[in-house]
């Protein structure tokens, strides 16, 4: 089953504040939620944020802690 953007949307909001996670403005996401759902599955939209990475590979959403 496939979610709207703005379900996606809200879902990425909700996993970034849970851990604390400061978001991207809002042209960041809508860009990331973009990529998300027009890429082909051999691409892996990223969204950096200072500390921590989400990315896209294979339909499944990751989220990890860059390390400095």
């Amino acid at each position: 089953r496939r979610l709207s953007e703005l379900r996606a949307k809200n879902l990425l909001r909700s996993l970034l504040s849970a851990h604390q996670v400061q978001p991207p403005d809002e042209r960041r996401l809508n860009e990331f939620i973009r990529q998300i759902f027009t890429a082909a599955r051999d691409r892996h939209p990223c969204l950096d944020m200072l500390a921590y990475r989400l990315w896209v590979s294979h339909g499944w959403l990751h989220f990890e802690k860059i390390s400095s």
